[in-house]
């Protein structure tokens, strides 16, 4: 079966309790398109959209307590000539070394926590909201979720997409991609998955069926169909495997 633009819903067996407000986990590997999916769901349907990604930058800006333990770990060599963290520098450090990135990770992560705890509050009143979280099954969050989405794409693809769009050799990408989970795990765990087509970053013209693809999801949503749902830690595959 051709993958091209296809959209695959997954629904998943396990018991979730109800809560008042719908939260969607976007999820999918690194370079899958999910801050493309982002902005359909934010510039198309309205949805407030919270970026974890966005978040863990703002954590490491100059003068953050984080941005100081990065640069006493690990020295002069992950600060840019503007005086801000050089997060290529860093990366080739973390995504090389696992002690380290988890080392980044328990700094980092407990940040970005509370900033959607935050937000969240801010948002309690609307009746969706969009969770992005690239590591939303290997931190455990998608607890805060009533149910989760992925953005999903054949994992050659992935490797392409991340060479170009970082500028990237196939071994400094393929040790990034190695730092996630790989998007089979993630699709047996999602609710829903989105199946990205073979074009270039959004960019090819024929970028609209993943536009189709979470119109359909929208509609769902909207629809007021299950999913609107709770997961527990102890729900997950392996809850203990959060890291």
């Amino acid at each position: 079966m051709a993958r091209q633009g296809c959209v695959i819903i997954q629904p998943n067996t396990l018991h979730h309790s109800p809560v008042a407000q719908r939260r969607i986990g976007l999820t999918g590997g690194i370079a899958t398109g999910k801050s493309s999916a982002a902005r359909l769901l934010e510039q198309h349907h309205g949805l407030p959209v919270l970026d974890a990604d966005l978040y863990a930058r703002q954590a490491l800006e100059p003068g953050q307590p984080a941005t100081e333990a990065v640069l006493e770990r690990f020295g002069p060599g992950v600060v840019s000539s503007s005086g801000v963290v050089d997060r290529r520098a860093l990366g080739a450090i973390v995504f090389n070394n696992q002690d380290e990135r988890r080392w980044l990770e328990q700094l980092v992560h407990p940040i970005v926590r509370q900033r959607f705890d935050q937000e969240l509050v801010q948002l309690d009143t609307n009746p969706a909201v969009v969770l992005m979280i690239p590591l939303l099954f290997e931190s455990g969050l998608e607890a805060l979720c009533s149910e989760t989405w992925l953005v999903d794409c054949d994992e050659n693809q992935q490797l392409q997409r991340l060479m170009i769009r970082d500028q990237l050799n196939e071994e400094e990408a393929q040790a990034r991609i190695n730092a996630q989970w790989p998007l089979a795990r993630k699709r047996e765990l999602a609710d829903k998955s989105a199946i990205v087509g073979k074009w270039h970053l959004g960019t090819h013209p024929n970028f609209h069926p993943l536009n189709r693809g979470f119109d359909y999801f929208y509609g769902f949503l909207s629809s007021g169909e299950p999913n609107m749902y709770k997961k527990s830690s102890a729900q997950r595959s392996n809850p203990d495997d959060i890291s």
